[in-house]
């Protein structure tokens, strides 16, 4: 199988076979190359999205926006997954950080997918409205729903990497499981 075509099916698995992402993953089976793909897929996704945004204020400023927006979501990463490793070594869990990079990186993947479903409605408004307050709302509303639903997905995968760990799992994920139930 090609390999595009294989890092695309891993990537998409991130939602359409979320179990069996998340077994390989607690197993630990090609975490590098889903580290990489779901990389490639978040700052591809985001970028995009970013675009669209940008493009509301110039032609000039859509460049800048698929750029600043994956950015600023993957050093969200980088500075998340230190403090995530020393959170699950508090609790006593084993993984390893390749395991939580691509919890944050399928997170982002997730987030990132669903946005790209939404770039056709941002960009629809984008071409027909003019009013600004609005299409800065319909943003936050789409980026919002993303994140949320992204946010679900982190949820469950930490419940999977932790499931031998529940006591101390559910001390540390009940402030974020009552917020997206």
């Amino acid at each position: 199988m090609c390999d595009g075509l294989k890092s695309t099916r891993s990537t998409l698995s991130v939602l359409q076979d979320t179990d069996s992402f998340l077994a390989q993953m607690k197993r630990r089976e090609g975490l590098s190359e889903k580290a990489v793909s779901l990389l490639i897929a978040a700052f591809v996704c985001f970028a995009i999205y970013g675009a669209i945004m940008g493009a509301y204020h110039s032609p000039l400023q859509a460049p800048s926006s698929a750029l600043k927006l994956p950015l600023l979501f993957l050093i969200t990463v980088t500075i998340c997954l230190s403090t995530l490793y020393v959170l699950g070594l508090v609790v006593g869990a084993k993984e390893s950080v390749g395991q939580y990079l691509v919890v944050l990186l399928g997170t982002l993947a997730a987030s990132g997918i669903l946005l790209i479903g939404f770039a056709p409605i941002t960009a629809f408004f984008l071409m027909t409205s003019s009013h600004y307050p609005f299409f800065k709302l319909l943003n936050v509303a789409v980026v919002g729903i993303s994140g949320t639903i992204g946010s679900r997905f982190f949820l469950r995968a930490m419940r999977t990497l932790w499931e031998e760990n529940r006591e101390a799992r559910d001390k540390v994920l009940v402030s974020g499981s009552c917020c997206t139930r």
